[in-house]
């Protein structure tokens, strides 16, 4: 086995390589760093326009409501809803923006494929722990191409699926997977 495979590998998932009996690690895939920069870009995006939304709704909120101080507060009332629903509006974005940066990100940077030699082993971060799937190459009944992207089903006898996306040379795993698996 290769350093740079054997530095790149954790305890718990040679642990699990070798508890399901997959054999020598070949090679790690990881998600494209593309993908990784567009998710990162997207939550920015959400977190700027959350911020964004509620320093408008602030300032207009302020001005109506100095405008109504010194006369009747009925039109103040009449005004509430709108800061309101889109004060609500900007903190979703503000929090929808804040899981993007820091669970979608640091996921997407995590999850990554093992190769071995009796099979595959899916790491992906979850929100609790670690998620991990296993497949055999014995266990391989198909796999379906999506007609949208370029994401890969992986479908095994027991029913499990597997979905392979926006991982690096995906070309060249789904070839690895079909010669070690013989599925046309």
């Amino acid at each position: 086995m290769s350093q740079s495979i054997e530095a790149n590998l954790s305890d718990a998932e040679y642990q699990l390589i070798h508890a399901n009996q997959l054999g020598t690690p070949l090679r790690i895939y990881r998600l494209r760093s593309d993908y990784i920069r567009m998710i990162r870009r997207i939550s920015l995006l959400i977190f700027i326009a959350g911020i964004v939304i509620l320093i408008v709704v602030i300032i207009i909120s302020a001005v109506q409501w100095h405008r109504e101080s010194t006369g009747s507060y009925i039109g103040f009332l009449l005004f509430a809803p709108f800061p309101l629903s889109s004060g609500l509006a900007g903190l979703c974005g503000l929090l929808g923006g804040l899981l993007g940066l820091c669970i979608g990100v640091p996921r997407a940077q995590n999850e990554h494929i093992v190769i071995c030699k009796n099979g595959l082993l899916q790491v992906g971060k979850e929100l609790r722990g670690k998620h991990a799937g296993v497949v055999h190459w014995r266990d391989i009944r198909t796999i379906e191409k999506s007609f949208a992207f370029q994401e890969y089903s992986i479908i095994c006898r027991i029913g499990k699926v597997i979905r392979l996306s926006f991982y690096q040379d995906i070309e060249e795993i789904i070839a690895f997977i079909r010669q070690q698996s013989d599925v046309v």
